[in-house]
This record gives C-alpha cells, sequence and structure tokens, in this order.
C-alpha cells in the first residue's frame, strides 16, 4: 500500500476507519461526494461565569424538538463546568469547504425563533459558535472486497441526532474482531463476510433512525441501542455460506 508521502506498507489485511471521505471507501467503489442531508449543526460550549448565571435552568441532559429543528444539551464533564449543545438545523445548500464554519448568536437566535427562554438563554451564553453540514451516504453494496474492510462512518455514516456514530465503529471493530478470531487472519475472507453478516442490519437500522431523528422521540424502550451485546449475539452465518 502507497501513500502520497512515497512510502508504502505491507499489511495482511487493511482497515478502513477513516470517515465519511474514506479512501478505503473510494479504492472499492470510486470518488463519490458524501450528500448534504439539507440539515447543519450548530456546537457550541458553555463554561465559567455565563455557564453559572443560567445554571439553575439547565438539565443534566435535554432534548428539545420541533417539526424540523432540535436542539440536545448535556453536562460534559463531571464537575459540571461545562456544557455542550448540539442543534439539527434545516438550511439550505452553500458552497462548504472543509468540516464547519463559524456561525453567530444572532444565525442561531434567528434559527431558534420560537422556542423557549432557555433555548434562548443557552444561545446568549455563547463564546463562539460553529456550524457544521451533516453529511450522510445511502448504505453501501459492499463493505469489503479482497484485504480491505470498512467500518464506522466510512461504511455507513449517520446524522449525529442519536449519539451513535462512535458507538457503531466501536461495535463494529469488536465483531470484526470477534469474526477474525472465529476464522483465523489467513481466512479473512470468510471473516469479512461473517462480519458484513452481522453488522450491516442493525448499523443499517441505527443509521435509518438516527437519519430521521424519531429516537426517544416518543415513549419507547431504548434497550435496542443501549442494551444490546453483540458478545451475546450468535453469529449469522452469510447467505454464501449458509447455502453451501
Amino acid at each position: 500500500m502507497s501513500f502520497a508521502d512515497g512510502t508504502s506498507v505491507t499489511a495482511d489485511i487493511v482497515i478502513g476507519a477513516d470517515g465519511i471521505y474514506s479512501k478505503i471507501r473510494e479504492t472499492l467503489l470510486g470518488v463519490e461526494a458524501p450528500t448534504y442531508s439539507g440539515w447543519v449543526a450548530h456546537r457550541a460550549l458553555i463554561r465559567g461565569e455565563k455557564l453559572a448565571q443560567f445554571a439553575d435552568e439547565f438539565e443534566d441532559c435535554v432534548k428539545w424538538w420541533t417539526d424540523d429543528s432540535h436542539m440536545m444539551v448535556y453536562y460534559t464533564t463531571g464537575k459540571r463546568d461545562e456544557y455542550y449543545f448540539v442543534t439539527g438545523v434545516p438550511h439550505e445548500p452553500w458552497d462548504f469547504k472543509g468540516s464547519f464554519v463559524d456561525s453567530s448568536q444572532e444565525e442561531m437566535l434567528n434559527a431558534f425563533d420560537g422556542f423557549n427562554s432557555t433555548v434562548k438563554n443557552l444561545i446568549r451564553s455563547t463564546e463562539s459558535i460553529t456550524k457544521w453540514p451533516l453529511l450522510n451516504r445511502n448504505p453501501l453494496p459492499i463493505w469489503s472486497q479482497g484485504r480491505l474492510v470498512m467500518l464506522g462512518d466510512a461504511c455507513h455514516p449517520m446524522k449525529p441526532h442519536m449519539a451513535q456514530g462512535a458507538c457503531m465503529a466501536i461495535e463494529d471493530a469488536a465483531m470484526l474482531t470477534r469474526c477474525l478470531q472465529e476464522t483465523g487472519l489467513s481466512d479473512y475472507r470468510t471473516a469479512f463476510d461473517l462480519y458484513e453478516a452481522n453488522r450491516k442490519e442493525r448499523a443499517s437500522q441505527v443509521q435509518a433512525v438516527s437519519n430521521a431523528n424519531t429516537f426517544l422521540r416518543a415513549q419507547e424502550d431504548p434497550g435496542w441501542v443501549y442494551g444490546y451485546d453483540l458478545y451475546e449475539q450468535e453469529l449469522a452465518l452469510p447467505s454464501n455460506i449458509a447455502s453451501s
């Protein structure tokens, strides 16, 4: 495998855990830009005197919804001295470069006009705000080929509305490890088939629900997300093995 700086390495397998702009995905499926979802996420941290000023209003973790927008907030430290918010807001397409651009209190107050006073106080308490385009991809036809295999956002990127993107990558890695231990590294092809057969349905379900932004909006048991233990699941055989 060769790199832009001229160096090269030899590996038994290559795991593409390199995000929505994955070079491994490009190698397998060709160059294709991710899809802009039509929404952006504002992100900001609140701390210090600004946090203390409104601390009585802030819950440990809460999410506000309207039909097409939301804001989720939570403390990020055990000392409760840092408060974070992330949003999802419709936004017309724009020619974004890189991962994010600067936003402003004025822009956010306009976007959240009609929300309650706590949301507006949160916005007014920020020191700086960034705005991130929310990108995704349709489910991919393959997760591996030859000695290349993908996990996480490289093969199932999703909107961050369930806070499960990194969790799905960790689950992927654990299942891929389990499958390689089952087959041995020399039979990586079977391991990759097992991995996809045992991850695709769950990852695609979380991807779809996260993109739809419906998780916990109505009363539901969150156990299907938080209570899942992949080590308790019996390995399902891929169709090319099960039918042979």
